[in-house]
């Protein structure tokens, strides 16, 4: 569709009020259809092709027409020049660039002299009303019911044939002078440059909570917040040409998604309320203050919420020319009260009232013993403000009140007065008090919100430009013979605004960069990338350049390795950086992944638009893995297809905000932050080049890591611990990760807290508490980490014992012992060894010859975690998911090291590739050469493999760098065949004459588990022998296996491994020492031996 045309004619219609057009619904469908992804954007351009060679531009954003044809206002037809019934083709724009600024001009002076007196309204329908400009295009603007005010493009930055009008567009209006009225007009244009060049556009930043005066009332101390003045930075106000101390009007950029405008306020007789739309527009001084960061505003949170602006928006600052009326006005004082909104979940169009968290005591303690009745909430818990009862209170109370806020403003600007005494304070129509009481401690109690309206017997209601100049005829030192200069005083009904909650998602991140020494690395590298990608200086320094815009963060490791911790802390870290004051959206992906696609989406466009909206803003999605993830079980591989758009949509984000940041047009900074477990688990779409391409992984914790959190974690508590139980536990915690470590300090700490109650320690009471080895022990004992909850740990005293349980096998036990025990006794000199480890080993042998056994004995011997596998358990008959067990299986071996990882059977699951027509073999054996060499080596992780047919392994297994390490277990001669037999008499009674050397002797053939089973049939056969005596009246005796009894059973005994069957392992087992030997080895063996020629 956008590059061919199609035939339509245009119908114009009259009583249309915007300059969008509406398109019959077979073309809405047709254009459906021919998009890539099935959806249409929110705009989009069109362009129709006269006969004539004549062209027409149009925008056209969802609205369907009641005829075939497409329908235009009669006014943007008559702007453009677009006759009715035009026949025309009409093709789609293939790209539309969004406008940085345009520059427009009044079509007449008429429609300039409108637009003066409606400018507001203005600012507010241009871009409900028109989605597409050009240079030189006219075009039409309702105002209200009958105005209608036209206008000419004159320019627009980018410079393209057609710009769209987005929300971040600035609109520069250029005044439209009347020839006859030279100087009127003169004067006019230069007011209104001095205007443009005084608005400014800011970002707001929060304020600090402090008091700027304080007194008392029937005994409770109440603080007065500062609610009338904003503190900007002095090189900002010399940039916009604000001055200290001046007047100034602050509006929001973009008035809230779905907010309602109607808030109650008071009218002029008392007990009459009534509703009328009220202005998000407040009037306060400018005061100067180096504590606020550059290009910032610093609101107090009642002003914000008074114009619907939370913390890091934008909002406008302009000049303010009071209009000072010197009468004594009518002061109306009302309790009031913000009624808290958060967008719903389920449709971000709507707004839900949310409980907001405030600080609230019913009664507060006076210090003559009365209570000091609190300004008491409505019922709905939502409402954020003053006494709906305050009615009721006195107006000398009130006057008490008003004059204190008065006071606390005049201090406060007094500070910033540089040597001018401040006596005198210019009052708006609508004023908010904030004042707070507190309790004894200081802790903040109640909110008092109060809005006061001034208004002037003579003047008109709605006059909003009155101003009152209050004079103060002492000094402020004396605050009880302030006088207040006011005629009529009354006691208002409540006034209830809407508002938003604050957005942002930074409530619950209390870890700081300082709090996380253990991932020092990780965190200084992200710091380092997010610092690039939110700094404007490293923007403008790219589109400069040329250079292509650095990807985004994914940080990457097992289940509790602190992905969320080191995410939160950095973004933290730039929230509270003074240059960036970054904007934090953190999005639960875990959360999402339970609800629709659709929703899931909405979610992240939302977000997306809240991280322009505030930006520089940091995006994170922890546990992203959750919602967009590679499975390659076929069980699970529809529903993950559905992801498949949410991937594509993720891309998309970040390529056209690549694309946008690289054109300059008008976005801020935004970084993008995620969290999985695996980076596999990731489509490499989203980890491409320019898309979350910094990777970091967080290993399993290390001795000094663990260590660093200990010491954290027992900080939290306030408590001490010294460096050497700190070491010592730390060394004990192999396996443990970061949730793990603090259960166990929080368990250590609940051991401890009985031997701080103790009489004993009364008098250490003011002391800090100190947490001792035996706490630590205490603790772990029974604790069981989350990566080892189905691993199997052998304990140095372990009853299933170590070395010492394996008889013969000298030559295996000693290749063992030095895979398993040299790095653990010299790790200094093994880290700085320059090669790669051998600690990969392969067992092969006759069944039952101990393979399995001599594992498991080294696995005791060594403490490690032992995770045990079973051949025919890793296959699945479900394509891809026996690979998926394998990487499983070994992921779960590094989160455990240091850990073991044993296959049993290995022949039944790693064939030579090839010999099976399925395939799934090969792709087992794929993965198995990919975990054994990859890029990362397996860290604490020892893989043992057994077979008996070792033959059918793949030969690429048994190369360098893999199972490099073949130990053969071989049928036991007969002095390995005692020392088997001494091993499994342990556990059994044998009479002071029976030899086992003649045991030894006669099991010629026999294997280990061969010898294991004669004597446990020889115990058998005792204790039958024993019934048989009882029976027989012998007297009662323990069971003992006498010579002849075991040799009688020794001579029944058969091996298991028939003579025929033992020659063919021989055979087997020596073709294959054969194939492994080099060509260099068989060439020397060969020197000597005759070679015949025929």
């Amino acid at each position: 569709m956008s590059g061919g045309g199609l035939e339509v004619q245009v119908h114009v219609v009259g009583g249309a009020r915007s300059c969008f057009a509406a398109l019959p619904l077979h073309l809405i469908h047709d254009l459906e259809r021919t998009s890539a992804t099935g959806d249409l954007p929110p705009v989009l351009a069109l362009e129709l092709r006269g006969p004539a060679g004549a062209r027409w531009s149009l925008a056209w954003s969802g609205a369907a027409s009641r005829s075939s044809a497409i329908e235009v206002a009669q006014e943007l037809a008559d702007c453009i020049s677009l006759p009715d019934g035009t026949i025309a083709q009409l093709s789609v724009a293939r790209s539309l660039a969004k406008a940085d600024s345009i520059s427009i001009e009044p079509y007449s002076e008429d429609d300039w002299e409108i637009l003066e007196s409606r400018a507001d309204l203005a600012e507010e329908t241009i871009l409900k009303q028109v989605g597409i400009v050009y240079e030189g295009m006219k075009f039409p603007l309702w105002l209200d019911g009958h105005n209608i005010v036209k206008f000419v493009v004159l320019s627009s930055f980018p410079e393209k044939t057609v710009v769209q009008l987005v929300p971040g567009t600035e609109v520069v209006v250029a005044p439209k002078k009347r020839k006859e009225k030279p100087s009127q007009d003169l004067q006019k244009q230069s007011a209104l440059k001095e205007q443009v060049k005084i608005k400014a556009l800011l970002r707001v930043q929060a304020a600090d909570r402090k008091y700027a005066h304080t007194f008392k009332y029937e005994g409770v101390e109440i603080g007065v917040v500062v609610s009338y003045a904003v503190l900007i930075h002095p090189d900002t106000a010399a940039s916009i040409s604000v001055g200290n101390l001046q007047l100034v009007a602050v509006s929001p950029k973009s008035s809230k998604k779905g907010l309602p405008l109607k808030g109650k306020e008071v009218g002029r007789k008392k007990g009459i309320s009534v509703t009328k739309e009220r202005s998000h527009e407040a009037i306060v001084y400018i005061l100067l203050s180096d504590s606020v960061a550059k290009g910032h505003v610093m609101l107090p949170y009642s002003i914000r919420h008074f114009i619907s602006a939370d913390v890091h928006s934008w909002v406008y600052i302009k000049t303010y020319s009071a209009n000072i009326k010197e009468d004594e006005p009518l002061v109306t004082i009302s309790p009031l009260k913000f009624k808290m909104h958060v967008k719903d979940a389920h449709d971000s169009s709507k707004l839900v009232s949310q409980e907001v968290d405030t600080s609230r005591i019913t009664r507060i303690p006076s210090e003559n013993g009365d209570f000091f009745q609190k300004a008491r909430y409505s019922e709905n818990k939502n409402i954020r403000g003053a006494d709906i009862e305050s009615i009721s209170e006195s107006v000398s109370r009130q006057k008490f009140f008003i004059k204190h806020w008065l006071i606390g403003h005049l201090k406060e600007m007094g500070l910033h007065a540089s040597h001018t005494e401040m006596n005198s304070i210019v009052l708006p129509t609508n004023i908010l008090l904030h004042l707070e009481a507190t309790d004894k401690e200081g802790t903040k109690g109640v909110e008092f919100l109060y809005f006061l309206k001034l208004t002037s017997e003579n003047s008109n209601f709605n006059d909003s430009q009155l101003n009152i100049e209050t004079t103060w005829s002492v000094p402020t030192s004396n605050a009880d013979d302030l006088e207040l200069h006011f005629g009529k005083f009354e006691l208002g009904e409540p006034v209830s605004f809407d508002s938003l909650v604050d957005s942002g998602s930074s409530d619950g991140f209390k870890l700081t960069r300082s709090s996380l020494g253990w991932m020092e690395n990780a965190m200084s590298d992200v710091t380092k990338r997010l610092s690039v990608l939110l700094s404007a200086t490293s923007l403008r320094l790219f589109n400069r350049i040329k250079f292509p815009f650095p990807g985004h963060v994914i940080v990457y490791g097992p289940r509790g390795s602190g992905k969320t911790a080191l995410t939160r802390a950095s973004a933290k870290y730039f929230e509270d950086h003074k240059d960036i004051l970054a904007h934090i959206i953190y999005i639960d992906c875990s959360k999402l992944a339970l609800g629709k696609a659709k929703e899931t989406r909405q979610e992240i466009e939302d977000s997306m638009s809240e991280a322009l909206l505030h930006s520089p803003s940091i995006i994170i999605f922890d546990d992203l893995d959750s919602v967009v993830s590679v499975s390659s079980d076929p069980q699970v591989s529809q529903s993950s297809s559905s992801s498949d758009s949410l991937v594509q949509y993720l891309a998309d984000i970040m390529d056209e905000y690549k694309d946008k940041i690289q054109n300059t047009c008008g976005y801020g900074p935004i970084a993008f932050m995620a969290s999985v477990q695996s980076l596999q688990s990731l489509p490499q779409d989203l980890t491409s080049s320019g898309r979350f391409d910094f990777h970091i992984e967080l290993s399993a914790l290390a001795v000094p890591e663990r260590k660093a959190l200990l010491q954290h974690q027992v900080e939290e508590h306030d408590l001490l611990c010294s460096e050497e139980v700190l070491s010592e536990i730390a060394s004990k915690c192999e396996g443990y990760d970061a949730y793990d470590l603090e259960i166990l300090v929080d368990r250590a700490v609940h051991t401890a807290a009985y031997r701080f109650l103790l009489p004993s320690n009364a008098c250490h009471n003011s002391l800090k508490r100190t947490l001792l080895m035996e706490d630590f022990f205490k603790a772990m004992h029974g604790f069981l980490p989350v990566a080892m909850r189905d691993l199997r740990k052998y304990a140095p005293d372990d009853k299933d014992g170590g070395w010492e349980d394996v008889g013969g096998l000298d030559e295996a036990v000693t290749i063992i012992k030095e895979t398993l025990e040299l790095p653990s006794k010299y790790p200094n000199i093994f880290t700085r060894a320059p090669v790669r480890l051998r600690s990969n080993i392969l067992l092969y042998g006759p069944p039952g010859c101990g393979k399995t056994h001599i594992v498991r004995a080294a696995a005791a011997a060594c403490s490690l975690r032992f995770i045990s596998v079973k051949g025919p358990e890793l296959l699945n008959k479900y394509i891809g998911s026996s690979e998926q067990s394998v990487r499983d299986f070994f992921a779960k071996a590094v989160a455990a090291a240091p850990c073991l990882l044993f296959f049993d059977e290995f022949d039944s699951i790693a064939p030579q590739r090839g010999t099976h027509s399925a395939g799934v073999s090969d792709r087992v054996v794929n993965q198995f050469l990919t975990e054994l060499d990859g890029v990362e080596t397996l860290t604490g992780v020892f893989v043992f493999a057994a077979t008996s047919k070792p033959q059918l392994i793949d030969a690429a297994l048994l190369r360098p760098g893999r199972f490099d390490r073949l130990v053969f277990c071989d049928f036991p001669r007969w002095d390995e065949r005692l020392e088997i037999l001494k091993v499994h008499s342990r556990t059994v009674s044998l009479a002071s004459d029976a030899s086992l050397e003649d045991v030894a002797s006669l099991t010629e053939g026999f294997t280990g588990a061969d010898l294991a089973a004669i004597l446990t049939d020889a115990g058998l056969a005792a204790i039958h022998e024993l019934l048989d005596n009882q029976e027989n009246g012998v007297p009662e005796t323990e069971p003992c296996i006498s010579k002849e009894l075991l040799m009688s059973v020794t001579r029944k005994a058969r091996p298991s491994t028939p003579a025929d069957e033992k020659m063919r392992y021989d055979r087997e087992f020596g073709e294959f020492v054969s194939s492994r030997k080099s060509i260099s080895t068989k060439a020397r063996e060969s020197k000597g031996k005759k070679v015949t020629l025929a």
